[in-house]
């Protein structure tokens, strides 16, 4: 069965180099987004696809999706005989007659227990709400957006101490495993069980921007002193728009410490968590580069107050005496 591949960010460059080495799976084709300029020098740079389908030496379309190229990537279809789309943080809406141009259509990985958590960030949310599980789902495309019926679904456990980063380390082994199977069923039956999704319940996510890292200083203060500032949507932007967009009426009570670090553990690397404190410079970004919590208390072990270095949390507090 001949193959074609969507995706563009690493994560998906990960899924891609694991199902290459599956034997069954014949990828043909990989289609990613274009090249953009990233980095002070503003060089033109590949998606993480594009640059593991290079080491793997497979045909590769990075056009942008119009009227003319669209019709460009059907031909490409027809000459590779494409008979299956696979798609994964593609990150551009397939048109319709592009999905309808294989034989079998298209399948898309979506990293959340769908029909919770549709949209752009599915393993940003489950994590900072505090969910105890999540999963992969692999979905038959359709015209809207992560609401096509489901092929399979595997749980993922949500460890206390897991950051999304871990979560996203699952998703490569498990979802290669979830399209081999599926493809040989599909080849040896010429079909596959699919089943509707129950839309009542859904839930939407969004893209994480530079803000979503803000926590108001007296909430990570009241984090480490015992304080309370029970309801979500007195606390963190985020999280208030979640419950909002999705017009859950009933706001859960957390303890800060906890919100706090399940917001830690959520937005590692970027945009992680900052805040502001006043200085006698004036009101200055204080970025948490480090915490611990240990089911109770929740600790600030690494700072980096805007324009200094990173210091210990004593060492700053000692100074700043913030706490």
């Amino acid at each position: 069965m001949n193959i074609a591949y969507f995706g563009s960010p690493i994560l998906s460059a990960e899924l891609l180099d694991s199902l290459f080495n599956v034997n069954t799976l014949d990828i043909k084709l990989i289609v990613t987004q274009p090249d953009k300029p990233a980095g002070k020098s503003l060089s033109m740079k590949p998606t993480a696809v594009k640059t593991c389908a290079q080491t793997h030496t497979t045909s590769i379309f990075d056009k942008s999706l119009d009227e003319i190229s669209e019709k460009a990537l059907i031909d490409l279809f027809r000459m590779h005989n494409i008979d299956l789309g696979i798609v994964f943080a593609y990150g551009v809406i397939i048109p319709q007659n592009v999905l309808k141009s294989t034989q079998y259509g298209f399948w898309n990985i979506h990293p959340s227990l769908l029909p919770l958590y549709r949209g752009a960030s599915p393993t940003i949310f489950p994590i900072l709400l505090g969910d105890t599980k999540t999963g992969i789902t692999l979905i038959q495309m359709n015209e809207e957006m992560d609401q096509g019926d489901i092929i399979g679904q595997k749980e993922i456990q949500i460890q206390d101490s897991a950051s999304r980063i871990d979560i996203e380390m699952q998703i490569a082994p498990i979802a290669t495993k979830m399209v081999a199977q599926a493809v040989d069923t599909l080849q040896k039956n010429g079909t596959i069980e699919i089943r509707p999704q129950i839309h009542k319940g859904a839930t939407y996510t969004r893209r994480i921007t530079k803000q979503d890292g803000y926590a108001p200083f007296e909430l990570i203060k009241d984090s480490l002193t015992g304080g309370c500032r029970a309801h979500v949507t007195e606390q963190l932007e985020i999280v208030s728009w979640y419950y909002g967009h999705n017009k859950l009426l009933t706001t859960p009570v957390q303890n800060p410490a906890k919100l706090i670090w399940n917001m830690y553990r959520t937005l590692v690397g970027w945009p992680g968590i900052w805040t502001t404190i006043n200085t006698n410079r004036g009101k200055k970004r204080l970025k948490i580069v480090k915490m611990n919590f240990d089911g109770r208390a929740l600790s600030l072990e690494t700072v980096q107050l805007e324009g200094k270095n990173e210091v210990s949390f004593q060492k700053f507090n000692k100074a700043y005496n913030i706490i």
